[in-house]
């Protein structure tokens, strides 16, 4: 293996090596945030381009929460593990999945309560 390549491996080893720490320790402080359950107020679809140029698309959520007495709304929470390049399994899944007004399981910031995600 000549230098250059070899220089090139180590580059995208060490990038890698820093999206998995940034990714966890994202993961890590959400993990570690207060839970709260919330009621699902609305769903929508988002979409989003692939970088073949295809549409991916997801369910996104609007929740209503409360953390000490303040009642807080929170909206476009994505749920991307429900993604899919077919718009009509996307809704089908998420419409039986995530009803209005059904509870859902939070985690918010407790420095910021208006920042929630999905647990």
């Amino acid at each position: 293996m000549d230098s250059t390549a070899l220089t090139l491996l180590l580059v995208l080893v060490g990038v890698i090596a820093l999206v998995v720490v940034a990714l966890r320790r994202r993961n890590a402080v959400k993990t570690q945030w207060p839970r709260v359950t919330g009621t699902i107020a609305a769903l929508e679809l988002g979409e989003r381009e692939t970088s073949s140029g295809a549409t991916d698309y997801f369910p996104m959520l609007t929740v209503s929460y409360q953390v000490g007495g303040t009642s807080y709304q929170a909206s476009r929470i994505p749920v991307a593990a429900l993604s899919s390049f077919k718009r009509e399994d996307v809704l089908a899944t998420a419409r039986q999945k995530y009803k209005e007004g059904s509870a859902v399981a939070l985690a918010y910031d407790p420095q910021s309560p208006q920042r929630v995600a999905l647990v």
